[in-house]
């Protein structure tokens, strides 16, 4: 298979995400994508050496503090992600907002998807599905919100590399971690992430909603009727839907 440049793979994705084609069609072809890109050995070694010396505007960052943003498209119908998975630790069972495609650039990742069963007092029922194991050169799609929990893990001594590709998100700025529930078998507890810049924010407003809960809607309804930061207003919109 022959390799493809990042240039080209940006232009084929761009093509596609912006497309009236349906969400299978574009993880398909994408999928095709993402394997001529993984092909390319030399893709991360430039980009990589640019993150670590200079220093990205803060919109870079994402919800993963194992992981940064690569590029953001101006139009915002994708976005690709860089994310490094240090052996013998297991990342726990997360959602996304959109469609993803990973294609892993080194090392050997393992991943649980798990089926949703339903949702019941901020708690929800998921059942893992059989774990697959991906090594150098593979590539996997996700799904989002409902349909698309999942966790994954690397496997052996090695760290793991892998490059994500999500489309226009349906929901914006958060994901979604769950855990385990303590007195239930299968069902799952979670809470919010978000990108490190929005998270102090968000923390900030949570606690004032603690101590009262007026001040907290007040701030809220300030925030996303005032402020300029489009990240953190979307944040608030999305977890204010969630919360319904």
């Amino acid at each position: 298979m022959s390799s493809i440049s990042m240039k080209e793979y940006l232009e084929a994705v761009k093509e596609i995400s912006s497309s009236t084609m349906d969400q299978d069609e574009k993880i398909h072809k994408v999928m095709s994508w993402k394997e001529k890109l993984m092909s390319n050995d030399e893709l991360l070694i430039d980009l990589l050496t640019q993150s670590a010396v200079i220093e990205e505007p803060e919109q870079f960052l994402p919800q993963d503090i194992n992981g940064f943003s690569l590029y953001r498209d101006p139009d915002k119908d994708f976005s690709m992600h860089v994310f490094v998975w240090a052996p013998h630790v297991p990342y726990p069972i997360h959602d996304h907002g959109s469609w993803g495609i990973v294609g892993l650039y080194r090392g050997h990742i393992e991943e649980t998807k798990y089926r949703w069963l339903g949702a019941e007092d901020h708690r929800v029922m998921l059942e893992p599905k059989t774990p697959k194991k991906y090594k150098k050169g593979e590539v996997f799609y996700v799904l989002p919100l409902d349909e698309g929990p999942h966790s994954m893990r690397s496997l052996g001594s090695q760290t793991s590399i892998s490059i994500h590709t999500y489309g226009r998100p349906i929901r914006k700025s958060m994901l979604r971690l769950f855990h385990p529930a303590f007195d239930e078998k299968g069902k799952y507890s979670f809470y919010y992430t978000y990108p490190l810049y929005v998270y102090r924010r968000m923390l900030a407003l949570d606690a004032l909603s603690a101590i009262s809960e007026d001040a907290g809607m007040d701030l809220e309804k300030h925030l996303m009727e005032k402020s300029g930061n489009k990240v953190l207003v979307a944040a608030l919109r999305d977890k204010r839907e969630e919360d319904r």
